[in-house]
This record gives structure tokens, sequence and C-alpha cells, in this order.
């Protein structure tokens, strides 16, 4: 059991690629809210929801192909500290060959534009994570978003985590105030639409499950409410590897909740178990992640000497 591994169309907690477009499912209707809004303004768009509501595989499964399909020149950029790396990787995939490190990645793309008359589409993602970056860190991204905002046919997709709005605030000041109308929100699933989304995965990738257990997986994940994306791929990708795809092979491996608990569990063990799980609390208690941490106080922190923290880091 691996995260990044598919099974029936199911990908678990890694969120689905460019390369799964045939694959995802569920957002279809946001996908094309997301482009036409960004289409039809140089205002900017926001895409927020919680985590685990899909906003990545949102991105990268289907707004990335359908932007393509409208003439636009997509650019993606996720997470704020390696996006020089990210954006030199693109325009070598559009140019051929890797850039050298010191191009200037302005000039590179005006070229770019030039040669292929399209709208640029700068999309960036897990920008929650700019709370957190050095000023120094955040002025090169900055500077390339004032850039391409200044092109008169370019568009801007900013994806954050819900509750994280105040990350927009480093890029520029009138980016923190984006009204509702060009705000698009993925929420949760409800039991109908959860069980569909089930159904259509599993079914795109090739696999089978038996009629109604789809809506029974759903109707127990939403038994307190709506589920989150991310929750029905971690059930429907332990169900497919466990060969729980019928009514009595599913109940006998413990239902939606079992699944998922035994599927994180496993996924613990194989990165180290429970001392591995300690060390990613620590970490995970600290006020300011970019505070860094001596060896002897991580060990202290997660219980352990300093030698088994150093094998488990290593």
């Amino acid at each position: 059991m691996t995260v990044g591994s598919r099974a029936g169309g199911f990908r678990g907690l890694a969120p689905f690629g460019e390369e799964d477009a045939t694959l995802w499912r569920g957002r279809e209707a946001e996908t094309a809210e997301l482009l036409q809004r960004a289409s039809d303004s140089r205002t900017p768009v926001l895409l927020t929801g919680e985590p685990g509501s899909g906003k990545t595989s949102l991105i990268l499964a289907g707004l990335l192909p359908a932007a393509r399909q409208a003439r636009l020149l997509p650019i993606y950029l996720e997470g704020a500290l390696d996006w020089r790396w990210q954006f030199h990787q693109q325009m070598a995939r559009l140019g051929g060959e890797l850039p050298a490190p010191r191009t200037d990645a302005h000039r590179l793309l005006d070229e770019h534009l030039a040669a292929r008359q399209l709208k640029p589409l700068l999309i960036l993602d897990h920008v929650e994570q700019l709370i957190w970056a050095e000023e120094r860190a955040i002025d090169p991204l900055r500077q390339l978003v004032a850039r391409l905002r200044a092109l008169s046919e370019c568009r801007l997709v900013i994806a954050v985590d819900r509750g994280h709005l105040h990350a927009l605030e480093p890029l520029s000041t009138d980016l923190d105030g984006l009204a509702e109308a060009r705000t698009v929100n993925l929420e949760r699933l409800a039991a109908d639409a959860a069980g569909a989304l089930i159904e259509q995965t599993v079914l795109g990738g090739g696999g089978y499950i038996e009629d109604g257990l789809p809506l029974t997986i759903a109707e127990e994940l939403c038994a307190d409410g709506p589920v989150l994306p991310a929750t029905l791929q971690m059930v429907g990708h332990a169900a497919a590897l466990r060969g729980a795809t019928r009514a009595k092979t599913y109940h006998r491996a413990g239902g939606a909740w079992v699944l998922a608990q035994t599927y994180v569990a496993t996924l613990a063990r194989r990165a180290g178990g429970w001392r591995t799980r300690r060390l990613l609390s620590a970490f995970a208690d600290q006020a300011n992640p970019r505070a860094l941490l001596r060896l002897d106080e991580l060990a202290r922190l997660a219980g352990m000497t300093d030698d088994e923290a150093q094998r488990k880091l290593a």
C-alpha cells in the first residue's frame, strides 16, 4: 500500500495529476466555473476549501487540461519556496531544454508568450505556505506575479486553504479582499454525490465494485455529515487494495472507518512506525514551522534518545 499508487482509479492521499485527467471525477462543474471566471476578467480568481477538499487535484487534472484547450498557457507554481525550480521546469517543457540557472525568468516567459501567442494563466497553489516564508523568499515571487499581472491578457488563479486568506497579503495588497463573485469554494460531498464519485472512479479506472456498494460506503462516511474527497480517496484506495469490492468482503474488512484507520496505520508503519509518528508530532506541534530544532531538542520532544532520532531522520 503506497500513497501514490493507483488502485481502481483511486490515488489515496496523493493528488491527481494532469496525466490522470481521464480518471479524475467529481468537480467538473467547479472546474468549468473556475475557468470561466479566470477567462472573463483580469481580476484574480480565488479557489478555496478545506485541506482535503481536492483543490490541487482540480487544478492539475481539471483546470490545466481545460486551460490548454482554451488556448491559455497555464503556469502552475506549487508552494512558496521552490517556485523557481518549478518555473524553469515548465519553461523547459515549452522550449525543449532546461534554461540556465541564472536565466531571467521574466524574459524567458515573454519569449514563449510572443512565440505562441497565448494568454498566460498563472496558477499559485498552496499559498498558505507564504505565512511562514521569509521575506527574501517571497519578494522574487511577488515580482513575478506583478510582472505577469501587468500583461494585458494575463489571468491569475490562487488556491489557498480556507481560513488562511491572510496569506495573500504578502503577494499583493489587493488580493486579500477578493469578492465572493471571484471565489470558487470547494465544499464537502453529500452521500449521493460521494456514492456517484466512488462508482465513477472505480469504473473510470477499469475496476469492479458491486452494485449498490458505492452508496453504502458513502452513507457510512456521511453518517455525521458531508465527507471530504480525500477521505473517499483513502477509503476507496484501501478497499481496492484489499479486494473489498463486494458487500460481503467490504463488511468483512470492517467497513469504511476501519479501512481508513488501517490505511493510515499501514502508511505510518511503513514510514517507521510509532516512533516516526512521534517525531512528526514534534515538528507539527511547533508554532512556527520554519523554526529550526536541534537534534537533542527534537529527541527530547519525541521522547527518544539522540541516536534514535538520528536514525529515524536519516
